[in-house]
């Protein structure tokens, strides 16, 4: 007899089903709905269905007009019952070094353009889900706004963030978001402004300059990574050692409510990666008791810089320090 595999998503119960409409797009993100079937078992106020999705959206007079399944199957749910009210598109994104996929990056934004080229007249939505709605959701969502809304990695990630009700805590994808707006300023500068005939070269000249701060951040993650790479290289068996558990009991018991953090695992070219969702930091609380996720990032920045100084100074002893902390 085959077994199935009757089991959630993992962090799948501890999320928001359905976050707001990303400011500035037409872009609604939600977990995988999930269609009863036997086995699996959920208390009801938890329970969310393709019917409980429609039936909010119904609430809210919102309507979809494209749903992109970014999750890695399609046995939670019956893609017909999209397909009879609007566009449906399935990219298969695997949890695994997606951030090196610009394939998937490229069918995103080709499929979200089409969406729009044709309903241009309209305010049909763009529903877009993985398995929780916040990791592969948020980095190709956050590399549209990068990549054609030319918006900056912190602006796109806050931009995120606030509509979905989550923060994007997977380190690989808020780098590759770093790289990003850096390879698109080099293309920016390599090639000239595109501007109306006329226009002359004062005007063109007139394109805002991205902040000291978001720069200076891009290169210390890129100049982090090179030097992440040289080290592990020069120690193989520091490269090869196992990953500590992300915090204690008492400190993943006050950190994100995504879920609880896990332990990581490396692909076959040594990046860390997790089967779903991974690594979050502890809250922080501003004064009227809500998290800051400004505040959140300030310090994510920090500690990059000071594990980069680590790293850059060459001691090799503290270098594994620095590792074995993360």
């Amino acid at each position: 007899m085959v077994r199935t595999n009757r089991k959630f998503p993992e962090n799948w119960e501890n999320v928001k089903p359905i976050g707001e409409i990303i400011e500035g797009t037409r872009f609604l993100v939600f977990k995988t709905p999930i269609d009863t079937e036997p086995g699996l078992k959920l208390n009801r106020e938890k329970l969310f269905t393709t019917a409980n999705l429609l039936r909010e959206l119904t609430f809210r007079q919102q309507q979809l007009g494209l749903v992109i399944n970014l999750s890695f199957t399609s046995k939670y749910y019956d893609p017909r019952v999209f397909e009879c009210i609007c566009s449906y598109k399935h990219i298969h994104c695997n949890p695994a070094g997606y951030t090196r996929r610009e394939d998937i990056v490229k069918r995103f934004i080709n499929t979200v353009e089409s969406f729009l080229n044709k309903n241009k007249e309209n305010d049909l939505l763009i529903g877009v889900h993985c398995s929780d709605g916040i990791n592969r959701s948020g980095y190709l969502i956050c590399r549209y706004l990068i990549d054609r809304l030319h918006m900056g990695s912190d602006a796109a990630l806050d931009a995120f963030e606030k509509a979905r009700g989550h923060t994007i805590e997977r380190g690989s994808c808020v780098q590759a978001l770093y790289r990003a707006v850096a390879e698109r300023r080099n293309r920016d500068v390599g090639s000239p402004y595109d501007a109306p005939d006329g226009e002359d070269d004062r005007s063109k000249r007139k394109r805002k300059a991205p902040p000291a701060e978001a720069i200076r951040a891009d290169e210390v993650m890129q100049q982090l990574a090179a030097l992440e790479q040289q080290f592990s290289g020069e120690s193989p068996a520091l490269a090869q050692q196992t990953p500590p558990t992300w915090g204690t009991p008492d400190q993943l018991e006050g950190s994100s409510s995504i879920g609880p953090r896990a332990v990581p695992k490396r692909d076959a070219e040594g990046e860390y990666y997790e089967e779903e969702e991974e690594e979050y930091e502890e809250e922080v609380i501003d004064e009227s008791g809500e998290v800051s996720i400004s505040k959140r990032r300030r310090l994510r920045r920090a500690k990059l810089n000071k594990k980069f100084n680590v790293m850059r100074s060459g001691n090799f002893a503290a270098i594994q320090e620095v590792l074995k902390e993360q």
